[in-house]
Formats: C-alpha cells, structure tokens, sequence
C-alpha cells in the first residue's frame, strides 16, 4: 500500500540523515570514531569495504591527505 511505502522511505530517510549527520561528526570527535569503527568492524567484508576510508588508521589517514 502506499502508507506502508510511504513509511518505509521514511524509516530508508531517517537512517540516511542520522548516517550523514554522524559521519559529519567523525573527524570532531575522537571516541564517536573509534565506536563507529568498532561496529563497522563487526560487518561483512563487502560492506566493511564501502568504509575502506574509516578503518585505516588515524594516522595513515591524515598523511594520505596532506
């Protein structure tokens, strides 16, 4: 139905926002980090792939930046 679609983009939509907003905030702040990687960890190669980016050490990152 369209309710039921209507509420699952909104769920998709929810995830999206909290996702960005928390991605956004990484680089602040330190111990938000290392959770986020740790339960990144915990995920399937594939997917640990797509965040390649935040599982590189701290340092190696900000050499390949500079």
């Amino acid at each position: 139905s369209d309710i039921a679609k209507k509420k699952k983009d909104n769920e998709k939509r929810k995830k999206f926002i909290v996702g960005a907003i928390i991605l956004k905030e990484l680089d602040k702040k330190e111990g938000l980090r290392t959770y986020v990687v740790g339960l990144l960890k915990n995920l399937r190669e594939g997917d640990r792939e797509l965040f390649s980016d935040l599982l590189q050490p701290k340092e190696a990152e900000d050499k390949s930046s500079s």
